[in-house]
This record gives structure tokens, sequence and C-alpha cells, in this order.
């Protein structure tokens, strides 16, 4: 996810359409986009407004359109950075961690892990997109044995941070259980309104599991 700009077809399609992809993409990752499109539908212009892209060009359009529009929305995503302080700890950074991290909507389905999160729960991107979190993440006490409560419907109800550093583990859809160290919180946009949820798991080391609780 390593890019400077993202020039994006409005009508491309999947799980998630044009537009709620490129709404997370802008919002999660602070890539700035730019759309192209056939459509003169209003309502989806709108729609595709709402993202914030930085650009909207509508075919049938040239080189030179596409040049100019990609200079300016660099050169303003730039200044836009500078005046906001941002830094590099973005979350697609984050994802290339040796932690597990999951990214949920606001609704709490999947719309993002990492490899390391492919392999503590046993599944891939592909399998899980769209689906609700805790279908696939299950938490168990591991004094008690029981589930733990559905946390990322905790912090969309909330606007909490959670974190649970000892007595959890996580059991895949495989039947494998792993004692785990966990931090979720919410992801809110320019606007402070409540996006998602980062979810970050660390598998914890054997020396970690024989400390006594």
């Amino acid at each position: 996810m390593n890019r400077e700009i993202w020039i994006w077809n409005l009508s491309i399609s999947g799980k998630l359409s044009g537009i709620q992809s490129a709404y997370y993409i802008t919002h999660l990752f602070d890539v700035p986009i730019i759309f192209i499109t056939g459509l003169t539908d209003d309502t989806i212009i709108q729609q595709a407004i709402a993202t914030e892209p930085y650009g909207l060009i509508i075919r049938p359009f040239n080189s030179a359109s596409i040049t100019a529009n990609v200079a300016i929305s660099i050169t303003n995503h730039r200044i836009k950075r500078q005046l906001q302080g941002v830094d590099d700890q973005t979350i697609r950074k984050m994802m290339s961690v040796l932690d597990a991290m999951i990214i949920t909507d606001f609704n709490g389905r999947i719309i993002l892990l990492n490899p390391y999160a492919e392999r503590l729960i046993d599944v891939t991107n592909e399998q899980v997109i769209l689906q609700p979190i805790n279908k696939f993440m299950i938490l168990v006490d591991t004094r008690t044995g029981r589930r733990i409560e559905d946390i990322v419907g905790k912090i969309i109800r909330e606007s909490l941070v959670i974190g649970h550093e000892s007595n959890v583990a996580i059991v895949s859809i495989m039947g494998k259980k792993r004692e785990i160290a966990l931090k979720a919180q919410p992801i809110l946009d320019r606007r402070k309104d409540l996006i998602g949820v980062i979810v970050r798991i660390r598998e914890k080391l054997q020396s970690e599991k024989k400390v006594k609780r």
C-alpha cells in the first residue's frame, strides 16, 4: 500500500464498491485518490465526492488532464500533511509489523488483515472480507475457558480503547489456541467520526506463558 497517489476507477466491482474501497484507502492509509469515471449520475458523483478525493476526471480524457490532476493532487496532499503534522506512524506501516493487525468497518466487518493475522486465525483476506470479525476472532479467558465478549462491538458502541495483556487466548477456525496480548481501538476520520476499529494482536512467547499470572 506504499503509493503516493491512486488513480481509481469509480466503476470497479467486487465485495467493496469503488467508492467504498476509495473511502477506506483515503482515511486509513492517508493516500490521495483521483477518480476516473464515465458515469454522470448525480447521486453517484455526490457519493464519490463525499470520500474526499483529490480529483474527479470524467471520460473522455487525455494525458494532459491526467498529468495535471496528478501533479496538483500530490502537491496539495504534501501541503496538507505538513499542515497537519502527519508523521510516518501510519496504519499502512502498522500493517507490515510482526503483530497480527485486523481492520474492520463501523459495522464490525473485516475489511483488511495482514499476513500475520491470516496465520493466527487460519483464514485469508478473501475468505473474511466483509464478514463479521466476531465470527473469526474468537477470544477466550485462559483461566475459565469462557469466551470473551465481542470487544469490537463494544468499541463501536462506546468508542473505547480496550487492551488485554494477560489471561487471553485466541482460537483459530481450525481450533488452534494461542495465548496473546491484544489492543483494539476506534479509527476516526478527519471529522472525528467513527469509521472502523483496528485490532492489534501479539502472540506471546513461550517464556511469557510460563510467568505466573
